[in-house]
């Protein structure tokens, strides 16, 4: 399966594109379309969260700074939330941690000031669906990423990363 190979961020990428084509697009889908959306979704989901549990990059706060596990737990956070209660998968110990993994990677791989220790363009790129889904999780629990991490200084601090003449970006960091 080709969701199952590679690296944990790109197969991010298709459960994110599922996600939002299975929540956007419901009434265009047949419900044997919907449920075989749902399964896959499960099964990669799942695949995604015993990474974070299991691999070196989701075992402790400090792994979970690089901006690729951000694009994943976001991902998988967002599934989590649209299968809630459509499926018979452990959607809340999947969302509980994709929200610490995302949590982790918004207090200590963005910096106190709101500077990404990878810099502002790995910061947009690994993030993903990190905008969709912390505007979910807040509509769906109350919970506010933006709000209680460190991510809410980071428009202050890239003001002073654009180079002058405004069409590039200090990315030293990296």
């Amino acid at each position: 399966d080709t969701m199952d190979a590679g690296f944990f961020l790109t197969r991010s990428f298709q459960v994110r594109a599922q996600t939002l084509a299975l929540d956007w697009c419901y009434t265009s889908f047949s419900e044997p379309e919907r449920q075989e959306l749902r399964l896959s979704l499960g099964h990669h989901i799942n695949r995604l969260y015993w990474g974070s549990m299991n691999g070196v990059w989701g075992q402790t706060s400090l792994g979970r700074i690089w901006n690729w596990n951000a694009g994943s737990a976001a991902a998988w956070g967002l599934a989590s939330l649209v299968l809630d209660g459509e499926v018979d998968f452990p959607t809340r110990p999947w969302l509980f941690q994709a929200t610490r993994n995302l949590e982790d990677f918004l207090d200590f791989g963005v910096d106190a000031a709101g500077g990404p220790i990878a810099g502002p363009v790995y910061l947009s790129y690994g993030a993903g669906a990190t905008p969709y889904f912390i505007e979910a999780l807040k509509a769906a629990t109350g919970e506010d990423l933006h709000d209680a991490t460190h991510l809410r200084h980071v428009m202050n601090w890239l003001r002073w990363e654009i180079l002058p003449g405004r069409g590039r970006v200090n990315n030293l960091m990296d």
